[in-house]
């Protein structure tokens, strides 16, 4: 919201939560044209990816900083069924029509293509994809706009610290004032008074870092997904990566964020096991098990694989799981920018940009995207609520 605003001219503070567990740093940042069972291109990713490449890259320039990375990711069919979807929705006359028209392109791949991984039945390339490092990101953010006396590390107590007028937001704990406030508080906003109805639909997701002696070429999505982590000195040299991220899980009924309890450790267990099940069997790293946290471990044919960190947050994503963006209903100064799930690095530039759309040209908020859209319908039947309690797909 800080960049694109800037953009336009305008005078900002940022005022950040330094909680290390929050949703955005721990986020992988993948940013992904086709998912789900169906193999769908992505909610409007014609709109979204154009507007977050070019914010990423302006900041990128502006901090002098690597954190985002173009490149083709993977995915590996997992049944007979979902192949003959891909071929059937993709490689048609109309499916390559419309890759060009949204400008992505989509290559099947052969099992030995895909190795280390698993893959009888073949899989994809799919480009461009993308992955945000979320944290250097943040960091590059916050030391940027501190270097302007416009960053504040601090933990908001919205029902507190925040005074609202008829012509501006101030906060007299850190004697700010401004015409307009954005509240970008994930599931933090569950305790703000102000927008007390939002209608978050919370999950947890957890990731593992892991040391590993396979080699991994790209993004990849199978059970899981897979991130080979860069060094800052070689950031595109995939082959030399032995430090990847592995997740992740999606849990609606535990939302803390800890990794030392019992339902913690069958996460990481979950992860582990799914990373086994990925790895072709003559992978040097398969039978990797749960090695108690932090310690080596021997595969299944003597290579030694580590868990760096086990690392959780709780996603603030919404019950129809599109963004909840849009005015206070009766303070005109105060904005939300929240509900964005799994996929907040695709799509939170070009939400920034409407809502300033809104405070700056009076634009309205389409209904889709309005935070205030279920108070005008019911909460649906048994079957909707069920439908919305699974799991996205990848």
């Amino acid at each position: 919201m800080a960049w694109q605003a800037t953009q336009r001219g305008l005078e900002v503070a940022v005022i950040d939560d330094p909680t290390p567990s929050s949703s955005s740093r721990v986020a992988a940042g993948l940013v992904t044209p086709i998912t789900g069972d169906r193999l769908a291109l992505s909610w409007r990713w014609s709109e979204f990816y154009p507007v977050c490449n070019a914010l990423y890259e302006h900041a990128q320039r502006s901090t002098a900083t690597d954190f985002w990375h173009v490149a083709a990711a993977w995915r590996v069919f997992q049944s007979d069924p979902e192949r003959e979807r891909f071929f059937h929705r993709w490689w048609s006359e109309e499916g390559k029509r419309e890759m060009a028209a949204c400008g992505i392109t989509l290559e099947p791949m052969h099992e030995d293509q895909l190795l280390p991984f698993r893959a009888p039945r073949g899989g994809f390339s799919m480009c461009p994809a993308g992955r945000l490092d979320t944290r250097a990101y943040l960091d590059a953010t916050a030391k940027h706009f501190r270097s302007k006396d416009r960053w504040y590390s601090m933990r908001l107590d919205c029902n507190e610290d925040l005074k609202v007028a008829p012509d501006r937001v101030l906060v007299p704990r850190l004697g700010l004032q401004g015409r307009i406030m954005v509240l970008c508080q994930g599931i933090a906003a569950r305790t703000n008074h102000w927008f007390a109805g939002l209608p978050l639909h919370p999950a947890r997701g957890d990731i593992l870092e892991l040391s590993t002696d396979a080699s991994i070429p790209a993004v990849v999505h199978h059970e899981a997904w897979v991130v080979p982590v860069q060094s800052a000195s070689e950031p595109n040299d995939h082959s030399r990566c032995r430090r990847i991220l592995v997740g992740a899980t999606y849990d609606r009924q535990c939302l803390d964020t800890s990794v030392d309890h019992s339902t913690a450790r069958g996460f990481r267990s979950e992860l582990l096991q799914r990373w086994n099940n990925m790895l072709a069997a003559s992978t040097p790293s398969a039978g990797v098990h749960d090695p108690g946290y932090c310690e080596a471990s021997i595969g299944g044919d003597g290579y030694e694989v580590s868990v760096l960190r086990h690392l959780a947050a709780v996603r603030p994503a919404s019950y129809d799981r599109h963004p909840l963006i849009g005015p206070h209903p009766t303070e005109p100064n105060l904005y939300c920018l929240n509900g964005l799930g799994s996929k907040g690095s695709l799509m939170a530039p070009q939400l920034a940009n409407l809502l300033l759309d809104c405070m700056l040209e009076n634009k309205a908020i389409e209904p889709s995207l309005q935070w205030r859209r279920r108070e005008d319908k019911t909460r649906g039947d048994d079957d909707l609520r069920s439908d919305l309690s699974r799991p996205p797909k990848r």
